[in-house]
């Protein structure tokens, strides 16, 4: 867990700018402080018929103050940007070292919420502790002030403010919680949002835009629910304070007047009384800052839940052996969801420099054992290594560079297309993208894109083969010495899928190869099938070997079957 929060890292992030937001905070309150009793000393003085020198520092310090207010927005705006910035960067950062079970705690509507709203509001933490901070301090001045004055009018203040302060304080602990519950329910929102942007087509072909939409807005009852009793918990806050606090004035005049004609205090004294005391109710009068801070509070509350949920740490060691290919063992590995195992009691042994075919039925956990054998996610139980040293042990920037993905559905990240199959490696050259590019069968329809692979990505309309291809490609052109097709090669037709695969065993020669086989025919084509059934390993062997159970052969028949139905269909046409 945190020991810090994230309001507090808002505060040392803004450096600098936080610390000359205090400066000028004190510098207004000192004025602003020094104003009523120049004016008091220039009304006695003028009854004496003197008083313009003390006008003319009143005049000064005015400025003063209004100046000091305008740089401390300045300085605001300053520490603001710079506590956003950091929020942002080290949150992203952490984000990036989750494994599947941060993946599925935080889904992505809800982690752009926490992204961008809940770090913006916790980043307002320099202006939010200021603006209770100087009202503060200026309350406190005003409090001595009246006591200097008066010790009868200072401790009448004092014995009235309590009551005031405890219903503020009660109020500000229920819109805590409230703030937090409203946060969540903007992530529902922002999540069911970018669910419907992600099914676009299947929503206009189905004909369910409407239901969509109230499927979508639906959380924005409840908010609105929330935002309502938030807002009327600020009414009472007001209306009370707005009641209270005069009732205090009045009381704390009134003693000054007392004390003015008692001839304890002077006509002048009696005016800055007035002046102090205003100072004095300004930390009681602040009902928008108890929203402020309850909605900081929530905000930070969202964001150390991302920085608190568990990372997959770099280790120390590098990644050993010289030869092009890895040797992969699996020890008793396991891996569960909550309360429920995926994977347990995994052992084999990748060989260096094989391909080895991973085959279940859907939900078998083959996903996840590939993630496991790059390091993306780490097992509960057992351990894994690479040429005998546990995975957990090897530095992280090494580790990505030995190890590279092919994934079922790529994302093409960068600005063009040779772009996108450099990324994480600039020092890849032309020469090799294009080998890449052949070997992934990709080379004939990116000669077909407008500037080739200097095409932009942004606005680029590939079938999902296309992309596949791409993803294989961006694996092809890293020279990895693991490389992980995870489903890779799903989208194209058993023929293209046979040709791609003779030409990638050619390009990644020597690498080891552990990929994802929902094909008899993919399969068969690798040195090592690994049967994963109900959680566990059914079997290791050559797919022919492993044919003869019955289960193993029953993985494939939904297939089989399909296939048999297109030929007839061809037949009869």
């Amino acid at each position: 867990m945190s020991t810090r929060s994230p309001s507090t890292d808002a505060l040392r992030a803004g450096g600098a700018s936080t610390v000359l937001l205090v400066l000028f905070g004190i510098i207004q309150t000192l004025t602003t402080m020094a104003v009523p009793a120049l004016l008091g000393a220039a009304v006695n003085a003028a009854i004496h018929a003197d008083g313009g020198s003390a006008v003319v520092l009143v005049i000064v310090l005015m400025v003063v103050s209004a100046v000091a207010e305008s740089l401390g927005e300045l300085a605001s705006y300053s520490a603001r940007v710079r506590a956003m910035r950091k929020l942002r960067a080290d949150t992203l950062s952490h984000l990036f070292t989750f494994g599947f079970r941060g993946q599925r705690r935080f889904n992505q509507g809800d982690l752009v919420n926490r992204l961008t709203d809940s770090t913006d509001q916790t980043a307002q933490a320099a202006a939010v502790v200021t603006s209770i901070f100087v009202p503060a301090l200026t309350s406190l001045g005003g409090l001595v002030a009246l006591f200097v004055v008066d010790p009868f009018i200072g401790l009448t203040f004092l014995v009235s403010v309590p009551l005031v302060w405890l219903r503020l304080r009660a109020h500000f602990r229920k819109l805590i919680p409230m703030s937090i519950t409203a946060a969540g329910k903007q992530a529902d929102v922002a999540t069911g949002l970018l669910d419907a942007l992600r099914g676009m087509r299947t929503i206009r072909a189905s004909g369910t835009v409407e239901r969509e939409i109230t499927r979508v807005l639906s959380p924005a009852r409840s908010l609105r629910t929330l935002a309502m009793g938030i807002w009327r918990r600020q009414r009472t806050v007001a209306w009370e304070t707005t009641l209270l606090l005069p009732v205090l004035e009045i009381a704390v005049l009134a003693v000054a007047g007392y004390c003015l004609t008692a001839g304890r205090i002077s006509p002048g004294e009696l005016l800055a009384v007035s002046s102090y005391l205003t100072y004095a109710l300004g930390i009681l009068q602040q009902a928008n800052t108890v929203k402020d801070i309850s909605e900081m509070r929530a905000a930070g509350e969202r964001v150390r839940a991302v920085l608190d949920e568990p990372g997959i740490e770099s280790g120390t060691r590098p990644v050993p052996g010289e030869s092009a290919g890895i040797t992969i063992g699996f020890h008793g590995v396991g891996s569960a969801v909550e309360d429920r195992w995926i994977l347990r009691d995994i052992t084999f042994e990748v060989p260096a420099g094989r391909t080895v075919a991973l085959v279940g039925e859907s939900g078998v956990g083959k996903t996840t054992l590939t993630a496991l054998a790059g390091g993306l996610l780490s097992p509960d139980e057992g351990r894994i290594t690479f040429d005998g040293v546990p995975v957990s042990e090897l530095r992280s920037d090494e580790l990505r560079k030995a190890v590279t993905y092919a994934y079922e559905r790529p994302v093409l990240l960068g600005t063009t297309v040779a772009d996108s199959l450099r990324y994480g490696d600039e020092s890849i050259s032309d020469a090799r993208i294009a080998d890449a590019l052949r070997s992934s069968g990709a080379e004939e329809f990116v000669a077909r894109l407008p500037k080739r692979a200097d095409t932009e990505v942004a606005g680029l309309r590939l079938s999902g083969g296309e992309m596949q291809r791409l993803g294989l490609a961006r694996a092809a052109c890293r020279g990895a010495r693991l490389v992980v097709l995870d489903d890779a090669l799903s989208s194209v037709d058993t023929a293209t899928e046979a040709a791609i695969s003779a030409a990638l065993q050619d390009t990644l020669r020597g690498a080891t190869r552990l990929m994802i086989a929902h094909r008899a025919s993919t399969a068969s084509r690798a040195d090592l099938v690994v049967w994963l059934h109900r959680g566990g390993v059914g079997g290791i062997g050559t797919h022919r070997s492993l044919l003869a159970n019955p289960e193993y052969g029953r993985v494939f028949a939904v297939e089989e079957s399909a296939a048999t139905d297109l030929a007839s269909e061809g037949s009869a046409s």
